[in-house]
């Protein structure tokens, strides 16, 4: 079973492409995303966001979701720019055209010389 979006989302800590996963319960699979990376436990939901499963058991991730703010599905990380250190996050609907550049690099500030 594979995710109804036609997406590519990359992982949220490697920057690797995701594949389609699932996640079995005894009465049920999840259609969700994960990392492609050797044993990340990072996965990915329309809904839920960012989550890591370890065990078997799925581990909720409070920064993890970054809500669209016109339909509030989770969005997911499309594309990074190394040079530039940003993420860049989409909506995962379709006719949805939410794009939000996020900064990974260390405000100076915090930078120790």
């Amino acid at each position: 079973m594979s995710p109804k979006h036609n997406i590519l989302p990359l992982c949220d800590k490697h920057y690797f492409q995701m594949a389609p996963a699932s996640i079995k319960t005894k009465d049920s699979s999840w259609p969700v995303y994960g990392c492609t990376v050797d044993k990340c436990p990072r996965h990915y939901d329309v809904m839920a966001g960012y989550f890591d499963v370890m065990e078997g058991k799925t581990l909720a991730d409070k920064y993890g979701k970054h809500p669209c703010c016109r339909d509030g599905m989770a969005l997911h990380v499309e594309s990074y720019d190394s040079q530039r250190k940003e993420e860049t996050w989409r909506c995962p609907e379709s006719n949805c055209k939410v794009k939000v550049r996020l900064s990974t690099s260390l405000p100076e500030f915090l930078l120790v010389s």
